[in-house]
């Protein structure tokens, strides 16, 4: 991969994704196997002003062995947090690179995975909660990531192309498409918005599902606004336009259509059934007993906090590849949510609108070429919104 390739994208993360403004630090989760790239961020980081670039170096095989001891406990998540309320305490934005490796878990049970996530979740969740500073996702190829995905290939080859599709999923070599893109999105949020919708009806060969939506439904997606109107984007790639559906109403079934990478396994075939909001079955052509795990992390786990609508021709999407991360896979796919919604005020908020709330929230794909999808409006008529995979309006 060309050495000005990276640079733009680095460039993306920076300067658009994060909007990283002069004077603040930057803090950075990424695997060690993306050193190079971890410092030209940094290098653009600091050209673009910050005051500092502080790192946490992750390594899935390190984290396999923690996780595989019995005398480890995880209590040094404390010590972690107390570094990251620090830095939040310090105005620092927050970017996490992604570069998943889920063989390194395979020896490792259920129930430790479920143990570490317990323990480390509120430490790794803190930016992501604060609503003051910038926060991104985005991802970095590493060799053992590009192996997974082009299997058929040697190292070099697939770190190069996989490399490659992050670069065109996030079209960091087109300088203006975010602009374009963004304001598409705020098209598509203004028209859910002004909509309201009291139902939405998810038709395919693999889901059959209805979800009631609150009164006041807001619909999100593309970016946020700090309080100082600094904005950013969280995810990026970002194609999804997104609201949380009442934690009471989803009726009816629904398949996965792509894996789920959950804290380093792989859940394939998912398919639950909904009664009056909750699963009430479920099975999973690997990793069921960790599904069964996730739906019961807490009392309301098993409902959903989320519907995402996302084309079919996204360029995640015309990628035609599995990326074995949420990061990319749900901007490929129309995707739900178990557990966690979003509510723009908080636990009291979300009370009120009647949106579910949980310690976790696990996407999972559910979008197909052949998917529609109508809302039921205030005279309960259904009308068309999806068809076959794709907006029906030029939004």
């Amino acid at each position: 991969m060309e050495q000005l390739e990276l640079e733009r994208y680095a460039r993306l993360l920076v300067c658009t994704a994060l909007d990283l403004q002069i004077g603040q630090p930057l803090y950075i989760e990424a695997s060690i196997a993306c050193e190079d790239f971890v410092c030209l961020v940094a290098q653009v980081a600091f050209a673009a002003g910050a005051s500092d670039v502080t790192v946490r170096w992750i390594s899935e095989r390190f984290e396999q062995g923690r996780a595989t001891c019995p005398n480890c406990d995880f209590r040094t998540a404390k010590a972690d947090g107390a570094r990251v309320e620090s830095l939040i305490e310090q105005g620092a934005a927050y970017l996490r690179l992604e570069s998943p490796d889920p063989s390194q878990w395979d020896a490792v049970s259920s129930p430790r995975i479920q143990e570490r996530l317990r323990a480390e979740g509120p430490m790794r969740g803190a930016f992501r909660r604060n609503t003051d500073l910038q926060n991104v996702i985005a991802c970095a190829a590493t060799p053992q990531w590009a192996k997974m995905v082009f299997p058929d290939l040697d190292e070099k080859r697939a770190l190069d192309k996989l490399w490659q599709a992050i670069l065109n999923c996030t079209m960091a070599e087109q300088a203006e498409a975010w602009s374009v893109q963004l304001k598409q999105t705020e098209r598509r949020k203004k028209y859910m918005d002004r909509r309201q919708y009291k139902a939405l009806w998810l038709k395919s060969a693999t889901a059959d599902l209805v979800l009631g939506l609150p009164a006041d439904q807001v619909w999100e997606g593309g970016g946020r606004t700090t309080p100082e109107g600094t904005f950013f984007m969280p995810n990026m790639p970002s194609y999804e336009v997104f609201t949380s559906p009442l934690a009471c109403s989803a009726e009816g079934w629904v398949k996965a259509t792509l894996p789920v990478n959950y804290q380093g396994r792989l859940i394939k075939g998912i398919y639950l059934v909904f009664r009056e909001g909750r699963v009430v079955d479920y099975s999973a052509e690997t990793e069921e007993a960790l599904l069964g795990e996730i739906l019961t992390y807490d009392e309301n786990a098993d409902r959903l906090g989320e519907i995402a609508l996302v084309e079919q021709s996204t360029p995640v999407a015309q990628q035609g590849i599995i990326f074995y991360t949420t990061v990319c896979d749900e901007n490929a796919s129309c995707h739900l949510a178990l557990g966690a919604g979003f509510a723009p005020c908080g636990t009291e908020d979300a009370h009120r609108r009647g949106i579910n709330q949980s310690k976790i929230h696990v996407d999972f794909m559910f979008g197909s070429d052949d998917l529609c999808i109508w809302g039921q409006n205030e005279q309960k008529e259904w009308e068309e919104i999806f068809r076959e995979g794709r907006w029906i309006h030029e939004l």
